[in-house]
């Protein structure tokens, strides 16, 4: 069995290496979404475009299955919460 100062030891070095190691920053996955708050109205906003349904099903498929692999437990508790509501909605 390893003493408290051995122990101690150990954690100075590893604490000595994290601080060696470099910092590296993850950028979020995907496109960032930045919303202009001043203009919310699209039929003011010269730039907005007419949305697309099979394209935003697309996305919405694709997003789902990311999901899948990513986090798969997140994806079984929303089935689980999507059939209890549906099974309390009578």
């Amino acid at each position: 069995m390893a003493t408290k100062a051995e122990l101690e030891s150990e954690l100075a070095d590893l604490k000595r290496q994290l601080a060696e190691r470099p910092v590296v920053v993850a950028e979020p996955e995907g496109d960032s979404v930045v919303e202009d708050a001043v203009n919310d109205n699209p039929e003011t906003d010269p730039d907005s475009k007419p949305v697309d349904c099979e394209t935003e099903i697309t996305d919405l498929i694709a997003q789902l299955d990311d999901i899948s692999h990513k986090k798969p437990l997140l994806l079984a508790l929303g089935a689980l919460t999507v059939g209890y509501l549906l099974g309390r909605s009578k």
